[in-house]
């Protein structure tokens, strides 16, 4: 695959998350803003089936069950387990089983978040104010 150089002007605030980010996961600021522009940006038309099956069931859902499907929050238990294994990757690395859980509970993650913004972003469109949801 080729690559082509991109420059981009970036605000402040932002920049100095991506520095963040690549400090905490050991990686290049370009590599960081690469991998946020990917998973903002899929290459190909095709969602992957299981997000395609998560969000599916939203449209038919009452105003209040998309309120809670918008309050949803990862697993307490989930969440503190991938905290502790971003923190060992941090700090030593992770062994393979380690990373296959971490990439399992980054999709739990990422499935999660976008059940959150697809109920928000119903719910705006059905005329709820949704801005405590964006908080």
């Amino acid at each position: 695959m080729s690559a082509q150089p991109l420059t981009l002007n970036v605000p402040e605030a932002l920049y100095s998350e991506l520095k963040n980010r690549a400090r905490q996961y050991n990686r290049s600021v370009e590599t960081e803003a690469l991998l946020a522009l990917a998973t903002a940006l899929p290459v190909g038309d095709e969602v992957p089936s299981y997000i395609v099956s998560a969000l599916a069931p939203l449209i038919a859902m009452t105003d209040a069950e998309l309120q809670g499907a918008a309050r949803t929050r990862l697993a307490p238990n989930v969440a503190e387990a991938l905290e502790a294994l971003n923190e060992k990757q941090r700090r030593a690395g992770l062994t393979p089983q380690e990373s296959q859980l971490q990439a399992l509970m980054l999709r739990e993650y990422e499935q999660v978040m976008l059940i959150r913004a697809q109920a928000v972003a119903l719910l705006h469109e059905r005329g709820h104010d949704v801005d405590q949801l964006l908080q």
